[in-house]
């Protein structure tokens, strides 16, 4: 996922296209959309197949590789021409040069996973004035017109993080004693996913008077992330649980339990259970190990899937959508206003041993190299 999404990015403007819906127009709704929209497949707007244009952050992670592997995959599937995607190398400025050389080709729907929110926001604008649909996946926007963002809900996720967690320990003897020692790795604090995955962690702690939660902020930095478990092993060699708010760090995690003698694997006395946020590859192998006890996985394929049903509702099928719960080619989730428009949120999955073989996980999609 996420590690430097956080740091992820104009002025020039061409002739609106025939055929795209305005963005303000797309968005302006009374009701919710509550059926499954997506469902005129084939449908062109006028006399040729949605031409689409996709800028991704970075192509180089495992998640966003995936994301964008996938994404080209399902467009074409549908028939529709799809522009090479361009990766922003992490590069607020690339990304808005990326965007003004996309726009030139004259595509129909632009989709972007920025690398920076408000720094994106300029390349938003460029493309609403050249009368191309926008949309986003996974990091929104900060401002601009959108017509939908499509991401995990973070609150959920970090949730589901939290009740791996205390699954575990509710098995272990500090349970029985009243006090069981959790270390929270929080993300960068004031980036959305970070807010809301803590906020989601927190919150379900907190009906447990049990879990005594100690919250670190990282801002995303590996190093920062280590020295921050290393101390708090050093000075809770008794710990129950580390939950994350990514999992990049679940290497760094396992080497300074096992050097500390923290061995013990999941559903074994003295396991120190460890969940967090994205579902990596690396994640899931630790699961079938039983070195990391679970993860809340992003839900990859319905981020695709959810939104090439959006872009079929809206500009094949002139679907208005609002705020509210909503179904696109068989992927739910709920629309929530945000400032750059909507943002349909989906839940995370929860990974244990039991389903870490699932093949529908994106970590379990990742090419092998």
């Amino acid at each position: 996922m996420k590690k430097s999404r956080a740091m992820r990015r104009a002025s020039r403007t061409m002739g609106g296209l025939i055929g795209v819906v305005s963005a303000a127009l797309m968005l302006a709704s009374c009701s919710s959309v509550s059926a499954d929209a997506g469902s005129n497949v084939g449908a062109t707007p006028g006399d040729h197949p949605l031409k689409v244009a996709m800028s991704i952050a970075q192509s180089d992670t495992e998640f966003l590789g995936t994301l964008g592997d996938y994404m080209d995959q399902q467009i074409r599937a549908e028939g529709w021409q799809m522009i090479p995607i361009v990766s922003a190398e992490s590069k607020p400025d690339k990304q808005l040069s990326d965007i003004q050389n996309l726009l030139a080709q004259q595509p129909d729907v632009l989709i972007i996973d920025a690398a920076d929110s408000a720094a994106v926001v300029p390349g938003i604008e460029m493309a609403t004035k050249q009368g191309v649909a926008v949309y986003t996946v996974d990091v929104p926007a900060a401002g601009g017109k959108v017509v939908a963002n499509v991401r995990t809900d973070n609150v959920q996720a970090g949730a589901i993080a939290a009740q791996i967690v205390l699954d575990s320990v509710m098995k272990q003897s500090c349970w029985g004693a009243g006090t069981c020692k959790v270390l929270e790795l929080q993300g960068r604090l004031g980036s959305a996913a970070a807010d809301d995955r803590s906020r989601g962690i927190q919150e379900f702690f907190a009906k447990y008077p049990q879990i005594a939660l100690t919250s670190r902020p990282t801002d995303w930095d590996p190093q920062k992330a280590l020295d921050e478990t290393q101390s708090y092993v050093t000075a809770n060699p008794d710990l129950a649980g580390i939950v994350t708010a990514a999992e990049w760090v679940h290497p760094g995690i396992i080497s300074i339990l096992n050097s500390a003698g923290l061995t013990a694997k999941a559903g074994e006395p003295g396991h120190v259970a460890i969940a967090g946020v994205d579902g990596t590859p690396f994640t899931l192998g630790a699961i079938r190990e039983g070195t990391v006890t679970g993860s809340a996985s992003q839900p990859l394929r319905d981020y695709v899937n959810g939104l090439i049903g959006i872009v079929k509702a809206v500009q094949l099928d002139g679907t208005q959508l609002a705020v509210g719960d909503a179904t696109f080619n068989g992927v739910a989730g709920t629309f929530v206003q945000i400032p750059s428009g909507l943002d349909f949120q989906l839940p995370a999955i929860a990974v244990t041993a039991k389903n870490v073989d699932d093949q529908t996980l994106w970590g379990n999609l990742v090419k092998s190299n």
